[in-house]
Parts: C-alpha cells; structure tokens; sequence
C-alpha cells in the first residue's frame, strides 16, 4: 500500500518544464458552475450571446454563466476555483465506466491516444484534482 502511494507520486511529480506535463494538464474537465458567475458567460457557448450595440441591463446580463450551466475547461485551469468550490467536475468521457468496460473487453483493440494523446499523464493528474478536492 505504501508502495502503491510512492510510485503514485513519483509518476505524479513533474518538473515546471515537463512538455508532456503541461500538454496533459490541457485535458479538457467538464464541469458546472455552483452558483452565478459575473462576466464569465463566454465560458458556455450555449448560454453566450454577444450583444453588440445594446447597452444597460441587456448587456450585463449578456454577461452572466447562470448557475448549473455547463463547460468545459482545461485540468490546470480548473484546479484552484474546484478546491474553492465555485465549480462542480464531472468525470471525462473517456475515464467513465462505459469507456473502462471497452477497454478491458479488448486491450489489445484499445487506442488511447484516439482519446488523449497524453492518456495516462492526464488521468493521474485528473485523480489527484479529485482527491486534493474531496471533501
């Protein structure tokens, strides 16, 4: 069990200027916001709406993410507004149950960079984002 958390952290730590590193933590983290969020309605292509010319009440509210919408944004960007919870994150398609069951019904058959070219990088940094952020 020991064993398993030092390998976990070795495998985990990087250095500032790892390439593979920074390209994982690009991965993608869908989530939904806990509350309304000012001036961050770009975030959510389906609740944006650029009102150009109107001004006022209009405008502003143009600019609000209403709570519970939907984004997505990258793991690194992600990490400091999920341990403040301001955001919820839901698991990457290819982490969910579904995608596991492929995968162990036919290894061999897998693809993973068809997912992520950084598969496993991105995977252990998106558990250690879940387990800094449990509550």
């Amino acid at each position: 069990n020991n064993q398993q958390y030092i390998t976990h952290n070795i495998m985990t730590s990087s250095s500032y200027y790892d390439i593979d590193s920074i390209l994982a933590e690009e991965e993608l983290v869908p989530c939904s916001n806990l509350f309304d969020f000012s001036r961050l309605a770009h975030l959510s292509p389906d609740n944006y709406t650029h009102n150009s010319g109107t001004s006022g009440q209009e405008d502003l509210k143009a600019l609000y993410l209403p709570e519970q919408s939907s984004f997505k944004m990258p793991l690194w960007s992600i990490e400091q507004w999920t341990q403040l919870g301001f955001v919820k994150i839901s698991i990457p398609k290819h982490f969910r149950q579904t995608a596991r069951e492929r995968l162990q019904a036919d290894p061999s058959q897998a693809d993973l960079r068809r997912y992520n070219e950084r598969f496993y990088t991105s995977g252990l940094k998106w558990i250690d984002l879940v387990s800094s952020t449990a509550f």
